[in-house]
Order: C-alpha cells, then structure tokens, then sequence
C-alpha cells in the first residue's frame, strides 16, 4: 500500500514544477525543490519549508511525510497465525514429531561364558555332564543413558531433553508413560546414636571425619556417632575429641582434604529406614555429616550435632505430556511415581514378555488413551513384561 501511494504522490510533485514555472516565473531553486520533493521525505519538508503551506503542493509533501511516519503500523497489520495439524508419525516417519520413551527395562543379556565338563556328575550318572558358567552383559542403552548422566550432572546445565523430532518447532505429543529414575530424601539424624569411648580407633581405620584416625594406633577420646542398621552394620562418623586439624594430612596422602560424608549404600530395601516397602529400590545411601561449624573450629566434635540422611533411587514410572513451541521443550508431568507400585509378577529373569499381560495393562486414564503394544522376547533377555501399576489409574502401565 505504502509504496503505491508514494508512487503516485513523487510523481504528482514531478509535474508540479512544469505547472509551477509555466503560472509565474522564479528562481531555479524552486525547481530543484519540486525535483527533491519528489524524491523522498527530506526534498519534502525542504517544501514545506520554502511554500510555507500556502500552496496545495505541501499537501503531496506532507503526504509523503505521513507514509514515513506509519510505515511501522502498515507492517503491524499483517498478521501470521499458526495452525496445529495433527500428524501420523507412523505413516510419515521423517517429517512426523516423534519423542523418546523407555517402555521397558533391558538389564542385559545372559550368556554362557564357559562350558566345564565335570566327571563326577558322569560318573553319578546325573542328567548333565557340563557346567555353564553364565554371566550377564549389561545392556548397551541403559549402560551409555547412566554415564551420560553422570558425566552431565553440572548444575549450570538444564536437564538435557529426551531426543525428538519436530521440524517446525511447535509440535504436541499425545500424554504416554515411561520408565524413569526417581529419587527421594529424609532425614534420619533422630536415630543417631552417640558413643563416647577411651582408646584407638578400632571400629574405623580409614574415617575421614579427622586426622590421625588412620593407623588404628593412635589413642585418646573418641566419640563415635552411629546409624545402626540390621546385621550389625554401623554407619559410622568417629574421630577423637577437640576441635579438627585439617592441616595434617590424611594416610598415604599429602596434604588432601578431609572428606565431609560418611557414606553406607543399602540394596536390600528391608535394609533401609524409610523404604522398606519399595519394589523397585535400585540403591539407598545413608550419609552422616558434622556441620560447617566444625569444620570451620567452631565446634568441638564431641559437642557437634550431626545431621544424618537417608536417600534413594528407584525405578518409577512417569507420565509426560510434552509441549514445543518456537524451539524450547515444555515437559509437563501428569503422573509420577508416587502413583505406580511394581507389578509382583516382572522382574522375573526366567520369564517371557506376555503379550496378555502388556494388553491388560495398556495406558487408559480418565483423560488419557493409548493403545496396547505388543512385543516379543526369549528368555535370554531381562525384559520386564509388566513394569508398573497404579492403585488409582490401575490400567496404567509400562510394556
């Protein structure tokens, strides 16, 4: 529209200096000033300037100001808006949107290392006479996902997104489950037991709460702050009384810094304090720690408070609704895993996937609907067939 119009007004202001001359005669600088007019916004305010508005030709120059000045509102009023098209990935599998999810856990592949034939169960007569030697090779996803999270663990990154595919930057999946990795904290200081004895360091050669505590030799006032667990197993802050030296250096080392957590995992859930009634416990860590005070010799160790806590990892099953718009990933969790409990009958290393039992428990939510899938597996993997299921969506699972 903008251009249009000046061509028309730059060319009105041409002729008018033809008209100008041939009514009255004048200076050549008029002419010029016309011709300038004509030409853009600064020719025109220079006829403003010499007409003093007293001639209908300031109208062409003040109109081609004004397209100047609403230039920016003429672009506003072209208006773009996106429409969201719903897309089969499955038929067009290179431009559809597509998003990563574990719908199952693969620990690895049991294979037979060596094969020993024995004499004694010939001679027995026992229905074999070799010995399979099996071992478990963890699988190649799992293994590679782990260490990936390890080494990207700074917090000065986001969480790296699940890898997808969206070529336009704006693209919605539908809400679907997958298998994840939760973890959970609580604090334990209230079962801290305080020991106060006279002697060596019997119990822990190697704490890391002190110096001189490494050589089992040393005697004086020792306080041991204990966490006892099931067996006799003792998780253990013990050093002698006083305020801490960091300036010895620790055994076998020069001059390394003292390590500030007493660390014990746990696998067994039965083992644990507050998850003893997890099916799905990959490793519980207790950890006992004297506060900065001490460390800093403010606080003597027999009279610090400790603070001990109790945090775990376990498998959970989570469900996603992800959203990308202009480029960013927008996950929003639906589901986690305080929702699911394990399925008795997975984790079963003998046991085949069962295509009735991914059917039976396929994701059907009240605002959610995903059809089954089905799979095959030989009792050489370590699938899960039926991972999860929730008390309050009870169709919800993983397959």
């Amino acid at each position: 529209m903008r251009a249009p119009l000046a061509f028309v007004v730059g060319s009105c202001l041409g002729h008018e200096k033809w008209i100008w001359f041939k009514k009255r005669p004048g200076k050549l600088a008029g002419f010029v000033r016309f011709d300038d007019a004509s030409r853009g916004p600064l020719g025109s305010m220079s006829l403003l300037w010499w007409l003093k508005l007293k001639h209908w030709a300031t109208l062409g120059a003040i109109t081609t100001l004004a397209l100047v000045a609403v230039d920016p509102f003429f672009q506003a009023l072209v208006e773009y808006e996106g429409e969201l098209v719903v897309v089969n990935a499955t038929a067009d599998s290179l431009n559809g949107p597509l998003i990563s999810r574990a719908s199952g856990l693969n620990i690895g592949e049991r294979g037979v290392v060596r094969a020993v034939e024995n004499e004694d169960f010939t001679n027995l007569g026992l229905h074999t006479d070799t010995l399979q030697y099996l071992s478990l090779f963890p699988d190649t996803g799992m293994s590679s996902t782990m260490l990936m999270s390890l080494i990207n663990s700074s917090l000065s990154y986001q969480v790296q997104p699940p890898s997808l595919t969206c070529s336009t930057g704006n693209c919605t999946w539908p809400a679907f489950s997958s298998l994840a990795l939760c973890s959970s904290c609580f604090d334990i200081t209230s079962r801290i037991v305080k020991e106060e004895k006279i002697g060596t360091t019997d119990e822990n050669t190697q704490s890391p709460f002190g110096p001189g505590m490494g050589n089992g030799l040393a005697q004086g006032y020792i306080t041991n702050y204990v966490v006892p667990y099931k067996g006799n197993r003792r998780l253990l802050a013990q050093a002698f009384n006083g305020f801490v030296d960091v300036s010895v250096p620790s055994v076998g080392e020069s001059q390394q810094p003292w390590a500030r957590v007493g660390l014990m995992p746990v696998f067994d859930p039965r083992d644990t304090f507050n998850f003893r009634d997890s099916g799905t416990l990959l490793a519980s860590f207790a950890m006992v720690t004297p506060p900065r005070a001490y460390w800093d010799g403010n606080e003597r160790w027999e009279n610090t408070t400790m603070k001990a806590t109790e945090c775990a990892l376990q498998f959970c099953a989570r469900v996603h609704k992800p959203q990308m718009r202009n480029g960013p990933l927008n996950d929003t969790i639906l589901l986690d895993s305080s929702a699911f409990e394990r399925v008795p009958e997975s984790w079963n290393m003998l046991k085949n996937l069962s295509v009735s039992c991914i059917r039976q428990h396929g994701l059907q939510t009240p605002n959610l609907a995903a059809g089954p899938q089905t799979a095959t597996s030989s009792s050489a993997s370590t699938h899960s067939p039926c991972w999860v299921s929730s008390p309050t969506f009870p169709s919800v699972g993983l397959c």
